[in-house]
């Protein structure tokens, strides 16, 4: 099944995207840090505005005001009565993000209120989320410059907190998965362009893991009903296709090789980590595998059955702030 919108949406997702800056109204306020964000699309929020349900209309909130009709029986008769020129759903940033967003408890929430309680509103805390859907390790550099960028322009105290996640799409790629020395490379390679920011305190980065892909197999998600009417395993194979190499098995043999193999490319992150602890004094970079270990079920899921929806978002938000050794 192929259509249209749906492969939009897809192009959409995987072209560069803007990235977010909050906080802007305060720049007349009180002197503020920054916090950056950087990684692919679940940092980016992508779907988080939508979730796994039996109802259509509880399945995409945001398209409630685009229906023009409800008489639907099938694809086509749905997507011809949705307005397409309405805003996509490609990203959530500002709003549910488990690291940016204002309607969630996110980390920049978290962090926010932290430091304007430390210092009796005198300082505040910006955010700048640069990650972008559908990206691998290979576009971190890019992503760190943007960051460097925002710190040589006087307009921040600091930069006191970066948080990362990436990974998913190196192990996803179509064309088979990023190798483990290129995927150490491309980390590498943002610590450094990183590290050229001298400041007082070290930046404090946290790094996470890849989670889990292959628990979206298990049939308890596969057989969770999305968009009011399909399988989430229809839903995946036929319609978002997402990962298919890594979120369907046949045997408990293939499911727990697929996972071997996700936990191979975690130990990369976390070997890249520690050698730039070693490398550049100035950073003080945090791996955290809670995301790996968490496990995965449909009530956390976005439409697509793959990314996670806002009570997902507010559980890696959880897990990872737990998981952060700085901010207590």
């Amino acid at each position: 099944m192929h259509l249209a919108p749906i492969i939009l949406i897809l192009a959409i997702l995987m072209s560069p995207l803007q990235a977010f800056a909050m906080g802007k109204k305060q720049q007349n306020g009180p002197p503020a840090h920054l916090m950056g964000v950087m990684g692919d699309s679940i940092p980016s929020g992508t779907f988080a505005d939508t979730t796994t349900s039996n109802d259509f209309l509880s399945t995409i909130p945001y398209l409630q005001e685009t229906i023009i009709r409800s008489d639907w029986r099938d694809w086509k008769t749905l997507i011809s009565g949705i307005r397409w020129d309405a805003p996509v759903l490609i990203q959530n940033k500002p709003t549910y993000s488990w690291a940016s967003g204002e309607r969630v408890d996110s980390h920049y929430v978290r962090l926010r209120n932290l430091i304007e309680r430390a210092s009796r509103g005198t300082e505040t805390l910006n955010v700048l989320n640069v990650a972008i859907p559908g990206k691998r390790t290979e576009a971190l550099g890019k992503q760190a410059d943007e960051l460097v960028k925002a710190a040589l322009s006087g307009k921040y105290l600091d930069i006191t907190y970066i948080a990362i996640m990436v990974g998913s799409n190196d192990v996803c790629k179509r064309s088979g998965p990023v190798d483990d020395e290129e995927m150490a490379r491309n980390l590498r390679d943002a610590f450094r362009r990183l590290a050229q920011i001298r400041q007082t305190e070290p930046i404090r980065i946290l790094v996470s893991s890849i989670p889990s892909i292959s628990s979206l197999g298990r049939q308890e998600v596969q057989e969770s009903i999305t968009l009011g009417k399909f399988s989430c395993a229809f839903a995946r194979s036929r319609i978002f296709k997402f990962c298919p190499g890594y979120t369907k098995w046949n045997s408990t043999n293939e499911f727990e090789e697929q996972l071997a193999f996700i936990v191979g490319k975690n130990r990369v992150i976390e070997r890249a980590v520690a050698d730039a602890n070693s490398e550049f004094h100035n950073l003080d970079i945090h791996y955290s595998n809670r995301f790996f270990e968490t496990e995965i079920n449909s009530e956390l899921l976005a439409m697509d059955c793959f990314h996670p929806n806002r009570r997902g978002h507010e559980t890696i938000s959880s897990i990872l702030w737990d998981d952060q050794p700085w901010f207590k």
